[in-house]
């Protein structure tokens, strides 16, 4: 039956795969992202542990905080603490900056993953004193060593100390996307401070029969005790433990759920056209069903029948489905931000997506063809013999079902269309946002400091002779060094003492400042505009008095309408506050405020700014400030293409120091590109998802109004052959369609007021009951039924009676 309706059948198929296509597209991210399992022994019982004060969740916590956490715990069969690291890998080729980590050796077994070479380090490996050992991730053994076997016992120089390879884990196992991992026992000595939280955090994994649930009530009671044993540094701290899956990939769930209901509609529209298809088909088929009807066939066998046939058709559109899944999910991944998942997530169609596949494809062609079968199966051999047509007896029932099918096209193509001009429009408004700076004609170049040294001084000279290297290229306009770069690196965050203003009684009530240590032409090179007093610069050197500026925000905030300038900023609480954790006589460092600049968007453009305060980094390193050590930027403002310029920043970088790995050489404008992925990501595919959901409901709104006066064709004719004109015959066929397409408008109007407000956060100030997108929405929504019902409106006028 289906090979002699070949248009049809074609046409079915390939409308079925758009909206099956579309949802196994949309689930294959989401079964990456949110339904992967990692390559660990039994991932659902790995929790990832950290702390949470007042409104924040998931804060590193101290390391002596995370010794007490293993030891008293009763919920946790073993436990291991990780903290990122970025060595300078030197001594064996190019130098390059890592992504590495330290890790206590109880890691290894709560992952539970053997090593595919050698073997990983034990407690006694990880302790200060101890031989300093490494062991290589698979990806970095290839890249590196060729899959050399014999690495094991070679010496790997890292931040300029050897170490000893001792291991190399398998494929696929990336824990915490590092090339290596190392023992953090070895820095125990120096962070060993409960004032100190260096970014650690942890895996336990849970002991049989025990929940996330007892997780937190075991966890959060040590918390507790830690608060009244240590009030200076653990006050108001809690344990903050979740299950390690539900974490990964947490910032994309809310977008990709919406997303997933977002095709579930267009497969709707894609089932209502599939259903309006088969009413068209089976009223030529009735004189067939009714003469099987007469041989004997039950009603249940015709609907059996009918069923099948449009099971084996949305199976068919399932295929050709997964081939539009196979041809696009390598674009839809590339819209996906790369630091929203792990690295251990594979995008591919695998057993489950095929089971989804199918499941979706059986239900489609039970669902939209079981209406269409119940009708045709009602055909009579008595009104044939009567001489009825075969479009009499259904001419009851058929039409209604077909204009509720404009109904609902209308209705939810109007809710997916607005929900994706909202997303888009919100994009447009984030996208023109004020960043406070020029981003254009900048390269950002990342240099990674040896965390070892923690010399600021002398960190502070070599930083000094760079840019001066740097800037004297042909080619550079300026250049500058700092510890935060708008969109590549966040501004250190922490507590700061307005010594003008009256002394809080508790830490948590310090103002709390963002700040970065910057070079003198740091301002001038990203163009940050001066609203009172003056930039820092090479006046402000180690011996004059330390200077800092703060941005608008801060001024207008604490200062209101007074002058800013000349008053003094202590870096960290009053000292009174955090007595013990200090040692005895110990200051923070103190800055007069000369300047205030304008606000900067660092890390987000939809963020809310907060007070921001720099210092040069001369100054900072010689009054005791915050420390110049680790990633470090390099801005370099430039007269052409900035890419252009990196060879040749990278060769005066090595003019330095030819040990001096660079990481992230990339434009500003790039960084920014990918600080707005996941909003671009979601108005992108949210745009393609509302521009198919309008074609299908054109073409769902075409098939029927073609049907519709093919069937009346009679009615037609004789209404011409009593006098009806062309302009009459063009309003009866589009007016009635038109009053259904106006009800679906009203419905999907209902529909966007309930739905969008999914929406809410994820837009950028802008309502998701925007009247004007509605209104402009529906309007667009009418004028394609109006053009769809055109051609087969005026087919009618034609009509020879």
């Amino acid at each position: 039956m289906l090979r002699r309706h070949r248009g049809f059948t074609v046409v079915a198929v390939l409308t079925l795969a758009l909206g099956i296509g579309a949802n196994t597209a949309i689930f294959s991210v989401l079964n990456a992202v949110l339904l992967h399992s990692f390559p660990y022994k039994d991932p659902d019982k790995l929790v990832l542990l950290a702390e949470k004060r007042r409104e924040m969740s998931l804060l590193a916590f101290s390391f002596p905080d995370f010794v007490d956490w293993r030891s008293e715990n009763h919920v946790l069969e073993t436990a291991g603490a990780v903290r990122r690291w970025n060595p300078n890998f030197t001594g064996d080729g190019e130098p390059e900056r890592l992504q590495a980590a330290m890790v206590t050796a109880g890691i290894f077994p709560t992952l539970g993953i053997a090593p595919l070479l050698g073997r990983v380090f034990v407690e006694e490996e990880d302790r200060p004193g101890a031989e300093r050992v490494v062991v290589l991730s698979y990806n970095f053994w290839n890249r590196r060593y060729g899959s050399d076997e014999s690495v094991i016992g070679k010496i790997l120089t890292l931040d300029q100390q050897s170490y000893t390879i001792i291991g190399v884990m398998p494929p696929r196992f990336e824990f915490w996307t590092a090339d290596v991992w190392a023992p953090m026992g070895l820095i125990a000595a120096e962070i060993n401070r409960r004032d100190l939280h260096p970014g650690i955090y942890a895996i336990g994994r849970l002991k049989p029969g025990l929940t996330i649930a007892d997780a937190r009530a075991d966890l959060g009671a040590i918390a507790g005790r830690l608060e009244e044993a240590y009030p200076p540094t653990n006050s108001q701290i809690g344990a903050d433990p979740v299950l390690w899956q539900e974490q990964v990939g947490s910032d994309l769930r809310p977008a990709l759920l919406i997303l997933f209901g977002a095709v579930a509609f267009v497969l709707l529209i894609a089932g209502a056209n599939m259903a309006g298809l088969q009413l068209g088909r089976v009223t030529g088929r009735q004189r067939e069903l009714a003469i099987r009807a007469a041989l004997g066939a039950t009603r249940w066998g015709l609907v059996r029948q009918l069923l099948v046939e449009n099971t084996v058709l949305a199976l068919l559109g399932g295929a050709v489905g997964l081939l539009v899944v196979a041809w696009s999910l390598n674009a839809i991944a590339a819209l996906i931000p790369p630091n929203s998942f792990t690295a251990e997530v594979r995008f591919s169609v695998d057993g489950r997506v095929l089971a989804f596949t199918a499941a979706v494809s059986l239900a489609s062609g039970v669902l939209f063809g079981l209406a269409p079968a119940l009708q045709a199966s009602r055909s009579s051999v008595n009104d044939l013999i009567k001489g009825a047509s075969p479009g009499q007896k259904r001419s009851r029932y058929a039409p209604r079902v077909r204009d509720l099918l404009i109904t609902l096209e209308v209705a939810v193509a109007l809710v997916l269309v607005a929900g994706a001009v909202l997303l888009v429009k919100s994009f447009v408004r984030l996208h023109n946002v004020d960043f406070g700076f020029d981003p254009h004609q900048v390269l950002a170049v990342g240099i990674n400091l040896p965390e070892r040294s923690h010399d600021s001084r002398k960190s502070a000279d070599y930083l000094h002779a760079i840019v001066e290297r740097v800037q004297s290229l042909p080619g550079v306009e300026s250049a500058s060094a700092s510890t935060s770069l708008p969109f590549a690196s966040t501004l250190r965050t922490g507590p700061v003492t307005l010594l003008d203003r009256p002394l809080p009684e508790r830490i948590e009530d310090a103002p709390v400042f963002q700040c970065g240590i910057v070079s003198a032409g740091y301002f001038s090179t990203l163009r940050i505009p001066l609203i009172h007093g003056r930039f820092l610069g090479e006046q402000d050197g180690a011996a004059n008095t330390p200077a800092a500026v703060i941005n608008q925000t801060a001024a207008k905030r604490f200062w209101d309408n007074e002058n800013p300038i000349g008053r003094t900023i202590q870096i960290g609480p009053p000292e009174h506050l955090v007595e013990g954790a200090i040692p005895a006589g110990f200051r923070f460092p103190r800055f007069q405020v000369v300047g205030v600049v304008g606000d900067v968007k660092f890390d987000s453009l939809d963020q809310r700014v907060e007070p921001q305060a720099y210092f040069n980094f001369v100054q900072s390193a010689a009054s005791n400030g915050p420390g110049l050590w680790g990633a470090m930027r390099i801005a370099v403002r430039c007269e052409q293409d900035p890419i252009t310029m990196a060879s040749a920043v990278r060769s005066a970088v090595w003019s330095v120091n030819k040990d001096q790995p660079l990481s992230s050489i990339s434009t500003i404008d790039d960084l920014y590109s990918r600080s707005i992925a996941q909003p671009r990501m979601a108005s992108t595919l949210m745009g393609l998802l509302a521009g198919l959901a309008v074609v299908l409901a054109a073409v769902g709104i075409y098939g029927v109004i073609s049907y519709s006066v093919s069937e009346r064709k009679r009615e037609i004719g004789i209404r011409i052959a009593v006098g009806a004109d062309a302009h009459t015959i063009f309003k009866l066929v589009v007016g009635r369609v038109m009053g259904f397409v106006l009800g679906g408008i009203v419905v999907g109007i209902a529909g966007t007021l309930a739905l969008t407000r999914l929406l809410e956060t994820m837009l950028y100030g802008m309502s998701p009951r925007d009247p004007i997108v509605i209104a402009g929405v529906s309007l667009l929504l009418a004028g394609t039924a109006l053009l769809a019902s055109w051609l087969p409106a005026r087919r009618a006028t034609r009509i020879d009676p």
